[in-house]
């Protein structure tokens, strides 16, 4: 069976993430951060498609980063690099 893309980024980059110093507790896999762009219809109001980040890191409480990971084959990348 093929490997999907959270069986990829479990795989590349978690080990990673603990390697430069991220705990379990820090680190949210698959965070969705919108609810999806509203569209506007006659009828009804729909949503559009929510927007989601791979890893969601917590380096304290209040500050959050959110970052994808690329499933080209690129190395991964933890860390602020990631999330441009």
């Amino acid at each position: 069976m093929p490997e999907t893309e959270a069986d990829t980024c479990r795989r590349l980059v978690l080990p990673k993430l603990y390697a430069a110093g991220w705990t379990d507790d820090q680190i949210n896999e698959q965070y969705t951060f919108t609810g999806g762009r509203v569209i506007p219809n006659p009828r009804r109001i729909r949503r559009g498609r929510q927007k989601r980040a791979d890893y969601r890191l917590r380096y304290t409480r209040d500050l959050r980063q959110s970052g994808r990971s690329d499933p080209g084959g690129e190395e991964a990348v933890c860390g602020v690099q990631a999330v441009k």
